[in-house]
């Protein structure tokens, strides 16, 4: 049985998420260093708190934080963090918006409402979606990264290396003399990682995430790590078979939306109601980025194609 370092504590923080408790972990080494922050709301300070205490520290101990990627249950808490202890933090550069926040998050909201009606979601469903967006509000302060990453870089000991698909920020943060890496969201045991619907902002064109998160994942399995500390669940002790079975999981969901178009043309959101059909309206934007990624996937092998008629209708090839 592997023996997993005493040096590395995980820290789950309550979110208020469908994908429950998120990790955080402690280093506990000089630098005191933590691997993300949690959401930025009081349940999850006081819950690291409460785990800083049992390991004899408080946040003022923080030295070093690592971003994984740049979602709200991932940085939630980094800006509080920060004030509070001085710590620096590091991310990969497009954890921080490139426009002014405020306007980045207009275009990424325009164009999120904007996709989801040309895939087929009908208006009251897209009201409902909007509204679960803006709840996020309040649950981030600004990100404050102090060192920009980039792939190949090295911070504190860890490689570092990009692995977008999930965000456009997923980062590993690899220890190759322990065979151990952080994995954020890239990697979950038991769970696919949704790649969500997102932007390109050099482009303005939607990025086919899942076609990319496939591409990172062999790129992560050929590490051929030992060990992975994942966002959210248990740490992963078999990462080979564990990516493994997440492609599985991928090629099936894959021939089942191949089955539904030749049963008959479908838009996206009809494709996410036939994978997800208990799935409650306000999850729609992950049902739908599951959705898209399958056809994006048929569309890149040949069995499937776009029409766009008002709305996006894929048929079989």
């Amino acid at each position: 049985m592997l023996e997993l370092p005493t040096d590395i504590i995980p820290i789950p923080l309550p979110t208020p998420f469908i994908i429950g408790p998120v990790n955080v972990f402690l280093i506990k080494h000089d630098p005191i260093t933590l691997v993300d922050t949690g959401v930025g709301t009081d349940d999850a300070y006081n819950a690291l708190v409460a785990g800083l205490q049992a390991h004899g520290l408080a946040i003022r101990d923080i030295k070093v934080i690592l971003v994984t990627h740049g979602h709200v249950d991932h940085i939630g808490q980094l800006a509080r963090l920060v004030e509070e202890s001085g710590a620096e933090t590091c991310g990969h550069a497009s954890v921080v918006p490139h426009a002014e926040p405020k306007e980045a998050e207009r275009v990424s909201r325009e164009f999120l409402l904007d996709t989801f009606r040309s895939f087929g979601v009908p208006e009251d469903i897209v009201a409902e979606a909007k509204k679960a967006r803006e709840n996020f509000k309040g649950m981030s302060g600004p990100p404050k990264i102090n060192r920009v990453l980039h792939e190949g870089d090295r911070a504190f000991g860890f490689d570092v290396y990009h692995v977008p698909g999930h965000s456009s920020s997923d980062t590993l943060f690899v220890d190759h003399a322990r065979s151990l890496g952080f994995t954020g969201d890239h990697v979950i045991k038991g769970v696919n990682p949704t790649p969500l619907i997102r932007r390109d902002p050099k482009t303005g064109e939607r990025v086919k995430s899942l076609l990319e998160f496939e591409q990172s994942l062999e790129r992560t399995r050929a590490l051929g790590l030992q060990t992975m500390y994942p966002g959210h669940g248990q740490v992963i002790t078999e990462p080979e078979e564990v990516i493994g079975r997440v492609l599985q999981r991928h090629e099936r969901r894959t021939q089942k939306v191949l089955a539904t178009l030749r049963e008959k043309p479908s838009t996206p959101y009809e494709i996410s109601r036939a994978l997800f059909p208990d799935l409650s309206s306000e999850h729609i934007y992950l049902a739908l980025s599951t959705a898209i990624g399958h056809l994006d996937i048929l569309e890149d092998r040949g069995l499937a194609e776009a029409q766009f008629a008002g709305e996006t209708r894929y048929i079989a090839s």
